[in-house]
């Protein structure tokens, strides 16, 4: 058990760094021998970490961030549809963003709805997002 949450700690600590690296770091854990995706808390010490608790690499200028959370949200949904509902709702801010972000965003958003085999959970996470005034 200790393992296990030491594990899960390492992930989130190094995915929640403040440093340029991180976002190749972050698709580089998503590799590694210990994660796996069918494991909701390695995907939240992971994932959540890196997009909830890491705003300054998560909201890099470049959207590489949005882009790294797009692609594992594809892959999730399937397996876990709650869980990638809940990774998703960091982009129900993105009007309150600069135009540059808030346009990578956008464009983020409509390519997930673009996707026809959404679950409910994430479509709707999406659509409310993209409707929102």
């Amino acid at each position: 058990f200790r393992r296990v949450l030491f594990r899960s700690k390492w992930f989130a600590l190094q995915a929640s760094a403040p440093r340029p690296e991180t976002l190749d770091t972050v698709p580089a854990l998503l590799q590694h021998p210990d994660f796996t995706i069918r494991n909701p808390n390695r995907v939240r010490s992971v994932i959540g970490s890196f997009s909830q608790g890491n705003p300054l690499c998560f909201h890099d200028p470049s959207g590489t961030g949005y882009w790294i959370l797009s692609d594992f949200l594809l892959q999730l949904d399937p397996i876990n549809p709650q869980t990638a509902a809940r990774l998703a709702q960091v982009f129900t801010g993105w009007r309150k963003f600069e135009p540059g972000r808030r346009g990578r965003m956008y464009t983020i958003l409509e390519g997930i709805m673009a996707n026809e085999s959404l679950s409910k959970d994430l479509s709707d996470v999406i659509s409310r997002s993209l409707s929102d005034k």
